[in-house]
């Protein structure tokens, strides 16, 4: 059973997932329009309008996070958790950079009524909870999260300030590779059950997590060199990186720039939450990259992304490259982000952290961190809740995209692909 701390960081997308048993059908929730979005703050910033319940009518401010496992209106009243089925309209900006507010999209969910970012027994009315940075914060009444987004799909444009609900992705995994996409099959994962008013709630798995290679350096002689495997969850209601200690241990202990492994020593940073503050040490990675690397592969992210680059120079059929079973030789595919990445590194005892851990484990490693919007600037990313399936491709020279590489056949479309 989990406390309340646990309960309203999860309710409040960041923490353990509790679910939504949100209405999904197989209508098309959207409209063909953009939806202007504002991410100067890192959270992905929008406005809910709920039909029903707490806020009815109003536009409220919120932040869209594919994290969050379902949808929460924020009640104001810290000493009780309520749930209603309601539907709630999603409002984008009517141009960038504007205040005008235009409807663009509307779901049925089964939403949570609390006040995320505080536990208490004293009625007296409390602020506003606020995310982003703590030097200008931005007050929010509400959280979009994937129950509301899992009938459709959702295209991030992040840096162009746009997102899109349309029905799903058109293509197989086969020929969206082809046209040059990184295709992460099946990154949806945990799920589980969670006491919410004293009534078991079920919840499935929606956080997106990816394999990771912390300070990519895949043309590295040396393994030790190829930098430091990771895994990543993703949030697009947070702006910097969170990366445990024990995973920035790991990685300084083979970076090529000798950072410090205690991050005790590093300059203090502090993110706002919908849940509240989290804190820990300011830092940077010179590379990421996220690789889609299978489950069951024993390799791991950096090895993959080394073994997508040796294969594409001189792609062979055995070798220690190829897995053992089967003899056949390839890689997943890879996006390599080469803008150095904020990060806040946290404790590895951090309620998020350990939330996420307890509800993906044991079908994934340990969460490393969560991955936020800062890092994602350079890429377009589909999440395609219908296919289950995530794509990415590339809107800069930061980034470089690897298509998944099936075998040595595959070669030349790969190669078409490559900068």
């Amino acid at each position: 059973m989990y406390g309340r701390r646990v309960v309203r960081a999860a309710l409040a997308s960041i923490a353990l997932g509790l679910t939504g048993a949100a209405c999904s059908t197989d209508t098309f929730s959207g409209d063909a329009f953009p939806i202007h979005v504002d991410v100067s703050a890192g959270p992905l910033m929008v406005h809910l309008r709920p039909s029903g319940g707490i806020g009815a009518g109003e536009a409220l401010p919120a932040t869209l996070d594919v994290l969050a496992p379902f949808t929460l209106i924020d009640s104001g009243d810290p000493r009780t958790i309520t749930r209603e089925d309601i539907t709630v309209t999603l409002l984008g900006l009517r141009a960038p950079g504007s205040t005008d507010l235009v409807a663009r999209a509307q779901f049925d969910v089964g939403a949570v009524a609390l006040h995320p970012c505080g536990a208490s027994d004293d009625p007296t009315p409390v602020p506003p909870c606020t995310v982003g940075d703590p030097a200008a914060p931005t007050a929010i009444s509400a959280v979009l999260g994937a129950d509301a987004l899992a009938g459709d799909a959702v295209r991030l444009a992040l840096a162009s300030s746009n997102v899109y609900v349309v029905p799903d992705i058109a293509g197989d995994d086969a020929s969206r590779t082809r046209e040059c996409d990184a295709v992460f099959p099946s990154p949806f994962r945990g799920g589980g059950t969670l006491s919410l008013g004293g009534t078991e709630v079920s919840f499935p798995g929606r956080r997106i997590a990816i394999g990771a290679c912390l300070g990519a350096a895949p043309a590295a002689v040396n393994p030790l060199d190829r930098g430091t495997n990771a895994l990543l969850v993703l949030s697009t209601g947070l702006g910097p990186t969170l990366l445990s200690a024990s995973a920035y241990k790991r990685y300084c202990q083979v970076a090529a720039h000798g950072c410090d492994p205690d991050p005790s020593g590093l300059p203090r940073a502090t993110a706002l939450l919908p849940s509240g503050a989290i804190t820990g040490g300011a830092a940077q990675l010179p590379a990421l990259a996220l690789v889609a690397t299978p489950t069951s592969n024993a390799r791991g992210p950096c090895q993959d992304l080394y073994a997508s680059h040796a294969l594409v120079a001189d792609c062979v059929t055995t070798g220690p490259l190829c897995p053992t079973s089967g003899g056949v030789c390839g890689a997943p595919a890879a996006v390599e982000l080469s803008t150095p990445i904020d990060i806040i590194v946290v404790d590895d005892a951090d309620p998020t952290l350990q939330a996420l851990r307890a509800e993906l484990r044991p079908d994934q490693a340990e969460v490393d961190g969560i991955v936020g919007t800062r890092a994602l600037a350079a890429l377009e990313l589909d999440i395609d809740y219908p296919h289950g399936r995530m794509l990415a491709r590339c809107v800069d020279g930061s980034c470089a995209l690897r298509p998944r590489l099936v075998t040595c056949n595959y070669l030349p479309d790969v190669k078409a692909c490559l900068p």
